[in-house]
């Protein structure tokens, strides 16, 4: 897959996300990131073709594994936040009051579409675990405290949302780059490969 096209996607489902549940338009998100998932999906399944290094039908598994994995995570992981009081959702950035305070389905399929770059536009990282910590502390804040700018969300004051935020990505960069390479090495082609000592 071409990392252009990976990253372009990435940012597209981002600003969907983001910019329409400031907005008030919450269900964009997730449409945006079903419909990116189909054509990111199609792609890989034309590069593992071209690539030969894996099945066609391998690299779909692993990708779908991989998503949905840190859609639970992920959607887990600022749902805990959210409980703890540590970031907000306003209520024009949910599909569902009811819900609260659980992470919305604009913010929870943002972690399944950043899950689609870790194998392409970000595969520079793979196995960096530390630069991944680093990154995670650093940029993941960045990016909500862009969201807050947008209203979508707030995070909590005096520095501890903040604060809060840095330490699950500095956690879950690592985790999920770890995540991806377990299930590449799991597939049936990779240990087919092992075997023939390829």
């Amino acid at each position: 897959m071409r990392l252009g096209v990976n990253f372009l996607g990435f940012q597209a489902v981002w600003l969907a996300c983001v910019v329409g549940a400031g907005q008030g338009q919450p269900g964009l998100g997730p449409l945006t990131a079903a419909l990116w998932l189909g054509l990111h999906l199609w792609l890989s399944k034309r590069a593992a073709g071209y690539e030969g290094s894996r099945s066609p039908a391998d690299e779909i598994g692993i990708e779908l594994k991989f998503f949905l994995t840190a859609l639970l995570v992920g959607g887990a992981l600022d749902s805990v936040l959210s409980i703890a009081g540590l970031i907000a959702f306003p209520a024009h950035a949910r599909l569902d009051i009811a819900l609260h305070p659980i992470a919305p389905p604009w913010m929870i399929a943002l972690w399944g579409a950043f899950a689609t770059t870790l194998r392409h536009s970000l595969n520079w990282m793979r196995r960096r675990y530390a630069l991944a910590l680093g990154a995670g502390a650093i940029f993941g804040p960045l990016a909500y405290l862009a969201g807050e700018r947008l209203g979508a969300i707030h995070l909590a004051p005096s520095f501890s949302g903040v604060l809060a935020v840095a330490l699950v990505w500095a956690a879950a960069m690592p985790f999920l780059l770890w995540l991806r390479e377990r299930l590449e090495s799991a597939s049936p082609s990779s240990r087919a490969l092992a075997r023939d000592g390829r």
